[in-house]
């Protein structure tokens, strides 16, 4: 009786602790958003273009690329230039920056597979830039 009553115990301890632990250290899988919603809410807008080949396999392949004016949703939604994401803050250079990966495709007929390069989507980086250093004045 007296070991049930001990991992007992040891279980009730074990479940406080974990609910007490704070929440970023909690493993959590990021929430996921569908693409068509994502379209319209990003900072950095996407433009969703198909690659169709009939020769290749996969024959249709998703490129999602950084629109064109990338402060046009923000100015849709009368947000300040400066909040969103093409501007400079302080020492740093914020801008959308289209994001790429490589996949293997075949071609059946030509017996070959190749590389295909493939916008997978837009997102706001940082970019360091610094100021110009104070020249001395006369001779060192």
């Amino acid at each position: 009786m007296s070991h049930q009553i001990l991992l007992f115990t040891a279980a009730l301890a074990i479940i406080t602790l974990v609910t007490a632990m704070p929440s970023h250290l909690h493993h959590h899988h990021p929430r996921t958003v569908d693409l068509a919603d994502a379209l319209n809410r990003t900072v950095c807008p996407i433009v969703v273009e198909v690659d169709d080949d009939p020769a290749r396999v996969p024959r249709r392949i998703k490129m999602m690329k950084c629109a064109p004016d990338p402060n046009k949703w923000c100015m849709q939604q009368k947000i300040p230039q400066h909040e969103c994401c093409e501007h400079n803050h302080n020492n740093h250079q914020m801008e959308c920056v289209e994001m790429h990966d490589t996949v293997l495709v075949q071609y059946p007929a030509a017996g070959s597979t190749r590389t295909f390069d493939v916008a997978v989507g837009c997102s706001c980086m940082v970019g360091q830039s610094s100021r110009a250093t104070t020249v001395p004045s006369g001779p060192t």
